[in-house]
């Protein structure tokens, strides 16, 4: 099946309004100095939205950062195919965004192109009657929660509340303590860094915690998840229960870009039988938030980004907050939680810089 060609139960998505993750990225660049003179030949040749130097911030949770020399809206795989393709013949950097979650941009922004998936088949999803779900990568992962539970499909409803488009969250596996992304899906498709489409059955992927197999300059363009039939009233009020649990303890509200560190021990699911566990006391057992806690770090604030006094691992920023605020306060609480714990705390939130 081609992303171009879904049937008519196709549901599309014209301005989703997600809270996504970050799909995939290259490696940082050194400088802006990229010519994309090509990359703009084959937007304007296939007729793709697109703009230049354009606006990111605004297209972030954390509502901070620079610009990027292009930004396009391609709206089905063969498109990104030839665009992949062009940046990688003539070396000009490719980064996709969701919609900003798990995102922070660098105030001088990045060079080169960005892709966002708002738009075409490259934002919609399918729902067989089989309990089969093909959903695109820039389908908002919590529409697709609310779709799937209010048909009486079974298996997403773990994810509620987790900010993710599609392709962000196959990517990184992304999830919380009722279930993660990898656990229903059967298949996934992605572009290859010589713009290839390749499909990747499920024993092909290793997932594991906030971590895929999928090569890192693979671009996730559609997954495939197999869904039990079940009781749609008894799915929609788990999916209300855990947004009540979310809301309850995270500062949901806040321009922030979701969980800021991964957890220094993945959840037990993720750990075989045989392996070590932290003793209890051990800091290396202990959540992130619980350890920027513990270092007496909520609230400490750089300019306009703080550390959230409901929940430590979340930074927020207010109207007048950079990018640079918001990585000083990631350093500094990393800096402290090592000090202290001997804990070294790795990012969930993915940062973009141009140097």
């Amino acid at each position: 099946m081609r992303l171009s060609a879904f049937p008519p139960n196709f549901v599309p998505t014209r301005a989703i309004r997600s809270i996504s993750l970050l799909m995939s990225t290259t490696p940082t660049d050194t400088d802006r100095q990229h010519d994309t003179r090509p990359v703009l030949d084959v937007l304007r040749r296939l007729n793709i939205a697109h703009g230049t130097d354009a606006d990111l911030a605004s297209l972030t949770w954390y509502k901070v950062g620079g610009r990027a020399d292009v930004l396009a809206h391609p709206t089905n795989a063969e498109q990104l195919c030839e665009l992949v393709a062009c940046c990688a013949a003539h070396g000009v950097s490719l980064r996709v965004l969701g919609s900003g979650a798990n995102l922070l941009v660098g105030d001088q922004g990045v060079p080169g192109l960005v892709v966002r998936f708002d738009a075409g088949a490259l934002a919609g999803v399918e729902v067989r009657d089989n309990g089969t779900v093909v959903a695109a990568a820039g389908f908002d992962l919590m529409r697709l929660v609310s779709l799937t539970a209010g048909k009486g499909l079974d298996g997403l409803q773990g994810l509620a509340g987790v900010p993710a488009s599609v392709g962000g969250a196959v990517r990184m596996n992304a999830g919380g303590r009722y279930c993660d992304t990898g656990q229903t899906i059967t298949r996934v498709r992605v572009v290859s860094s010589d713009g290839r489409l390749h499909d990747l059955p499920r024993r092909d992927i290793e997932f594991a915690y906030r971590h895929t197999s999928i090569a890192a300059d693979a671009i996730v363009v559609e997954a495939e998840f197999a869904l039990q039939h079940g009781d749609s009233d008894v799915l929609r009020k788990r999916v209300l229960e855990i947004m009540g649990d979310k809301k309850a303890s995270q500062p949901l509200g806040a321009k922030s870009a979701g969980c800021t560190w991964k957890n220094p021990t993945p959840p037990r699911r993720y750990l075989s039988d045989d392996a070590p566990r932290p003793a209890d006391g051990d800091p290396h057992g202990w959540p992130a938030g619980m350890l920027v806690d513990r270092a007496g770090l909520k609230n400490f604030a750089v300019g306009g980004a703080r550390i959230s006094d409901r929940h430590a691992n979340f930074i927020a920023c207010d109207p007048h907050a950079t990018a640079t605020d918001v990585l000083s306060v990631m350093r500094h609480a990393e800096q402290v939680v090592l000090e202290r714990f001997g804990v070294t705390l790795q990012r969930e939130v993915v940062v973009w810089c141009a140097g």
